[in-house]
């Protein structure tokens, strides 16, 4: 509810005529407030200190491919949430006097960036595997045992035999 809350109200506002400028801002604000107000006990109901993600949704999505609908929160994608939500109806308020020209256009816009939003934060896996934590990832990874070294390219800008990298095209040499 919370993730596709914003593009409903953005399909009720196509609804409405261009024309009726106030009409529009005022939807915009009562459907974000209304949906911090949804977001809102996430705050109560999200018990810090666990490992796993919480109000994790799993549902398989294209099964012959291995997608899956995976979402849920951890302790900063809670964070980021609340805080969109919350910047929501502040950003309508915010534009309330200086955007007078496409003004329909712009608050169904703000909806769907906001559903975006809150999809980059709930999202934990676009395919059927889950994405590993960040402290998995390293600047240099180990070398895998028994592989051969990465080939050297010698027209590279970077040679791993010269230690003086990025030369200026007049300084380059030739090996």
């Amino acid at each position: 509810v919370i993730l596709f809350f914003p593009i409903l109200g953005a399909v009720l506002l196509a609804g409405i005529p261009g024309s009726n400028r106030n009409a529009i801002r005022q939807a915009t604000l009562v459907i974000s407030i209304v949906h911090f107000l949804i977001a809102l006990p996430l705050w109560w109901l999200y018990v810090p200190g666990g490992a796993d993600y919480q109000f994790v949704e799993r549902v398989p999505w294209i099964a012959s491919l291995g997608v899956e609908y995976h979402l849920g929160v951890d302790g900063v994608s809670i964070l980021l949430t609340l805080l969109t939500v919350l910047l929501t109806p502040l950003a309508v308020l915010g534009s309330w006097r200086y955007i007078d020209r496409h003004v329909k256009e712009f608050h169904i816009l703000l909806l769907i960036l906001t559903t975006g939003m809150l999809v980059s934060f709930m999202t934990i896996a676009m395919s059927g595997q889950q994405a590993p934590p960040p402290w998995a990832y390293t600047v240099n990874p180990p070398p895998t045992p028994g592989a051969a070294p990465a080939p050297v390219d010698e027209a590279s800008p970077i040679n791993p035999i010269e230690q003086s990298a990025w030369r200026a095209p007049h300084e380059q040499r030739v090996l």
